[in-house]
């Protein structure tokens, strides 16, 4: 019988023959199927893989910090000659403002580097490096207050594709535009001094459309809008998404009316210190001329709810609605109905929760549906109830008081459900036998315990109790648990799944102490010290209710304050626990 182990295939040369063979895009599609921490393990096990999977691994490189650029360049540089890993290098996102000497060595380390996206304060201004990568062909810059004329615009010309400015002055910029064609997505923030933001006049914007005719995205924050608008205005057929934050202005929802008419994605939101309160006839306006919107976000209930109203009218494709505590029921349920054949994803925030099962029951008819966010902390919510009624879910995030299962839902369907999100002050092991059975798909799960003792329980001095959570389905890659408070984790991660639930901790579990911002591990003979509490023979808690016993009893006098958290899940590749990554912890 041939011996298809992995650690055989790892070896037959046969097997690493045929890897080599794989074109590029195989390769590709197969990594993405792979995480990136088993991907980092292929690499490392197997010479085949190593060379396969290699250039993959850093085709892509997001650098967040100095430290983290530092022992980038260092793993380039003590890299073999043979491996050249910094060839592999095509796209660089930097997300801090990197100083030149670093840009340096990159430019040296990966030369065949074709998009690069970076920040740069001015002070240290490596921009003019920039040219040395010969086969970059895509730039995204975010610059602080630096002049047009600082920037090599012959290479810039059909390179820089996205650009955010931070600045004072748009005057200067709006000269240097022309010089900047390619540009598909423009950002400008301007430095809000007391109570003065940036200015731009409308006939700087009908400028601006005339030197990009590829933006696609702009975005422009604390900005005030004035001018008159042009007799003739010609639209500009490319903008998709429009985000505006203004404090002051006037005309600017007549104008976007008549120049943006293709808006898919739209923010409006009124700065704090905004001397204009009256924006009806500009709401009124620019709704009207948005046929296609899909996604609207804005601050101020009242010009949300009118904004919407136009929308029903005009029967725009709206993908995505909010409803808040202040909005009223009728409003919504009728917002609901109107946009059902196109919502995609809601978000529904209430503080007693009497609309609630209203809602819930007209999403029915919504069968794009696919993302659902609910906020009631007043509110128990039934998790079985839910995804049966809404069975085409794949996001789901429920904040509530306690989270049930109902146990009335006799149907075996199985659901789409890829991540979940729970916050309540109590979420029933129930709960997770149904996702278990029901949700075989859920890749990323979300426990948030808000413990919230009753009073009667802080006068009985008592155990808070403890919690179980139960998902041995191998798909869950990633679960996160929350408890906002000291906590001890029992966890327990099997190979195979299990049908039943297993013993609370079993004598192979991990512990860990969670307390205020730090998490460390335990020993299980150091998890009564913890408790105040002597152990039992096995030095680990099985049961709730032998705790609660030892809890009154006279020979241990102190209760047991700490909740435990219970876990039993499959192998995953990272579990946090109060923000914190337990595979990280020595």
């Amino acid at each position: 019988m041939n011996d298809t182990s992995p650690k055989h295939l790892a070896n037959d040369l046969s097997v690493q023959t045929s890897i080599h063979r794989l074109p590029v895009e195989i390769l590709d599609d197969v990594a993405s199927y792979i995480s990136k921490k088993s991907l980092l393990v292929a690499v490392c096990v197997c010479r085949s893989w190593n060379a396969a999977f290699s250039p993959l691994l850093y085709k892509s490189v997001e650098i967040n910090s100095s430290k983290m650029c530092e022992l980038l360049l260092t793993t380039l540089a003590t890299a073999t000659t043979q491996k050249h890993l910094g060839h592999h290098v095509r796209k660089l996102d930097i997300r801090y403002a990197l100083k030149r000497p670093e840009i340096s060595h990159l430019v040296r380390l990966c030369p065949f580097l074709g998009e690069i996206a970076a920040i740069t304060s001015g002070a240290d201004d490596y921009i003019p490096l920039l040219p040395q990568w010969h086969y970059l062909k895509r730039i995204s810059l975010h610059l602080h207050g630096q002049s047009p004329l600082m920037l090599p615009a012959g290479f810039l010309q059909k390179r820089l594709t996205h650009l955010v400015l931070t600045i004072d002055d748009f005057s200067e910029w709006i000269a240097g535009m022309p010089l900047l064609p390619a540009i598909e997505d423009l950002t400008i923030y301007f430095r809000f001094k007391w109570k003065s933001g940036g200015w731009i006049q409308i006939d700087d914007l009908e400028r601006l459309h005339e030197a990009l005719p590829h933006l696609q995205s702009l975005t422009l924050e604390d900005v005030g809008i004035s001018g008159e608008i042009p007799e003739q205005v010609v639209p500009c057929r490319t903008l998709r998404n429009l985000s505006l934050k203004w404090y002051s202005g006037y005309l600017w929802g007549q104008y976007f009316s008549q120049k943006y008419t293709n808006l898919e994605t739209l923010t409006l939101s009124k700065h704090p210190l905004m001397y204009t309160t009256d924006v009806k006839l500009e709401i009124l306006s620019l709704a009207s001329s948005c046929r296609y919107l899909k996604k609207l976000t804005m601050n101020g209930r009242e010009d949300y709810q009118f904004f919407l109203s136009i929308l029903q009218t005009i029967q725009a494709p709206l993908t995505n609605i909010t409803s808040y505590s202040h909005n009223s029921n009728a409003w919504f349920l009728k917002a609901i109905r109107s946009f059902r054949q196109s919502l995609s994803t809601v978000y529904i925030q209430e503080r007693l929760g009497t609309g609630i099962a209203d809602a819930l029951t007209a999403l029915k008819a919504c069968s794009s549906l696919v993302d659902l966010r609910l906020e009631c902390y007043n509110h128990d919510f039934e998790i079985d109830r839910m995804l049966e009624g809404l069975n085409r879910l794949k996001h789901l995030t429920v904040k509530g008081n306690r989270i049930l299962v109902s146990g009335s839902c006799t149907n075996n369907m199985y659901h789409h459900l890829i991540d979940l999100t729970m916050r309540g002050t109590n979420i029933d092991k129930k709960v997770y036998h149904y996702l278990s059975q029901h949700c075989p798909r859920l890749h990323s799960l979300d426990c948030q315990y808000s413990f919230i003792a009753p009073r009667a329980v802080q006068q009985r001095n008592c155990l808070k109790q403890s919690y179980s959570i139960y998902y041995p389905n191998p798909n869950l890659k990633s679960l996160n648990i929350d408890c906002r408070e000291e906590v001890l984790l029992a966890l327990t991660m099997a190979q195979k799944s299990q049908a039943s639930e297993p013993p609370r901790a079993s004598r192979g579990a991990q512990w860990y102490h969670g307390k205020k911002n730090r998490v460390g591990r335990l020993n299980a003979t150091e998890v009564p010290a913890v408790m105040g509490e002597a152990s039992d023979e096995k030095g680990v808690f099985t049961a709730i209710g032998c705790q609660e016993s030892k809890a009154r009893s006279n020979k241990h006098p102190f209760p047991i304050d700490i909740p435990i958290v219970y876990v039993h899940c499959h192998k995953v590749e990272e579990i946090y626990l109060n923000e914190t990554n337990l595979f990280y912890i020595e």
